[in-house]
């Protein structure tokens, strides 16, 4: 497309239809509330279930009620000394019996977290592969993790007993290091100090409400397009419109008016983030876990624009081969997943930064918005990484407006029925 192509496009009744859409999107109750409630909406999505997860999986404390099925009443006095007084210790509630069914029912009755199986011939070590944990639910791992740290450590006691050496000695050679973590930057002089754990749970954190952010509004407001589309079709109304405006500038026109009112979402959104950051923060002495530079909100920003006008071009050009919102959902379904895939391997792709297939996706436009934006959170990625990935979003993004400009061109005119790939197929060819 030449430059007076560009010219005569981007001039005159493009910008009615713009103003139209972005009025129509952005001057309503539903964008003012999501503008304002937007940010503590996605943090909760992102975050919320993630601490809820973490709080839950770990019991270490909780006054468990644990049972203990004895298969012989010989084993009475070991596991009175060498079990029962380490669970006591925990706080842990023991019932031991040697009827089995009596454990089973209170643990279907929600009475005691579940009972643990001790076979005859205990501790010795082929009664070991008798052991079992029995409970309502196998998923509690947390529970059963500390089943069986407490008996690797009454076990090793007692080896270390019947081994004749010195328990206290023994139990000095044993180290717990506390390794540092220090992440190697070039953008600073000298290298950071982290720590590993916090560190990783907050790069993770916002790694996930970025990327979620990316989600979520680059399928808002693709889908919007596509409806606006279809609704349009179906009532008639693009015959109308295309009567004194040219297809183009109809497609471009609501892809920029629509993505115009997203735009200014995000600027109001990223302006808050950097008053509480920078302004608010320091006056109730709040520091974030994570450092969060102006330039990743940048990049957020970037991205979002990149992402949307490559969705949003194929969410048109579905809507224009689709009698109704149902089938563009099926449509636009085959490149949706590349959208819902960095979603899926996120935790992945955050531990693994620089791995061939994380770098690729980072790269791969229909991943590259959340996949490099991610990237940028949790690794140095040089500027000239970030500035390729960008271009190649914008390479496809002109090839997809393209492609969608031939399917809209011939598909918003035609009714009567679905249409499948291979029409829209050689739509593109024609």
């Amino acid at each position: 497309m030449n430059t007076n192509n560009i010219k005569k496009l981007f001039s005159g009744k493009l910008w009615v239809v713009l103003v139209y859409e972005f009025r129509k999107m952005a001057f309503n109750k539903t964008f003012v509330i999501l503008t304002v409630l937007g940010p503590f909406l996605f943090a909760a999505i992102s975050i919320l279930p993630s601490f809820i997860a973490m709080k839950t999986m770990d019991r270490t404390g909780d006054a468990l009620k644990v049972g203990i099925f004895l298969e012989s009443s010989e084993l009475v006095p070991i596991v009175e000394e060498l079990i029962v007084p380490v669970f006591a210790q925990q706080g842990w509630k023991i019932s031991i019996s040697q009827d089995k069914e009596e454990l089973r029912a209170k643990v279907l009755d929600k009475s005691l977290e579940g009972f643990l199986n001790i076979p005859v011939g205990f501790p010795s070590e082929a009664s070991l592969a008798s052991l079992g944990w029995y409970s309502k639910s196998t998923t509690d791992i947390s529970v059963f993790g500390l089943i069986e740290k407490s008996l690797s450590s009454i076990l090793s006691a007692q080896r270390i007993k019947n081994s004749g050496l010195d328990e206290s000695f023994i139990r000095s050679l044993t180290v717990n290091v506390s390794l540092p973590v220090y992440k190697v930057s070039d953008s600073i002089d000298k290298d950071g100090k982290t720590t590993g754990e916090s560190d990783f749970i907050a790069a993770m954190l916002t790694s996930v409400v970025f990327c979620m952010l990316i989600y979520m509004t680059v399928l808002l407001y693709g889908q919007q397009v596509g409806r606006s589309v279809v609704a349009e079709k179906s009532s008639k109304i693009v015959d109308v419109l295309l009567s004194s405006v040219s297809s183009e500038k109809l497609l471009y026109g609501k892809l920029l008016g629509i993505g115009l009112a997203g735009i200014i979402q995000y600027a109001i959104w990223i302006s808050f983030a950097l008053v509480i950051i920078h302004v608010v923060g320091p006056l109730v002495h709040f520091v974030l876990p994570i450092e969060i530079s102006a330039d990743k909100f940048v990049f957020l920003l970037l991205f979002f624009i990149g992402g949307y006008l490559l969705y949003s071009s194929i969410y048109a050009a579905c809507g224009a081969a689709s009698e109704d919102d149902q089938h563009m959902a099926q449509l636009s379904m085959p490149v949706l997943l590349f959208l819902i895939v960095p979603i899926i391997l996120l935790q992945y792709f955050i531990q693994q930064p620089d791995s061939i297939v994380t770098v690729c996706c980072s790269y791969f436009p229909f991943t590259s918005p959340m996949v490099m934006l991610m990237r940028t959170l949790v690794t140095d990625v040089s500027v000239w990484a970030v500035m390729l990935s960008l271009i190649i979003l914008a390479l496809s993004i002109m090839l997809m407006t393209r492609l969608a400009g031939k399917i809209f061109r011939t598909g918003i005119l035609m009714t009567g029925k679905n249409f499948s790939f291979k029409d829209i197929a050689m739509w593109i060819k024609s």
